[in-house]
């Protein structure tokens, strides 16, 4: 199947990411991944992807958080 860039252009809702090795499947994200993927006119692309369900920081400012927080 051949899509055109164009067709390409725009914001897209990430829905799942799936790697097939050897016949195994594995989905990096699960559960519930979050993101999107933005093909813009101009040859820009963006992505952001992250694992869903993640913890809420107790503080929103996240300066404040220890950096094992952060990472985690």
């Amino acid at each position: 199947m051949t899509v055109s860039a164009e067709a390409l252009l725009g914001a897209w809702s990430f829905v799942d990411w799936t790697i097939t090795t050897n016949g195994r499947v594995t989905r990096p994200f699960q559960p519930d991944p979050s993101g999107y993927i933005v093909y813009s006119a101009n040859g820009i692309m963006s992505a952001v992807i992250s694992a869903g369900k993640r913890a809420r920081f107790p503080s929103d400012d996240i300066r404040k958080r220890p950096d094992a927080e952060k990472a985690a």
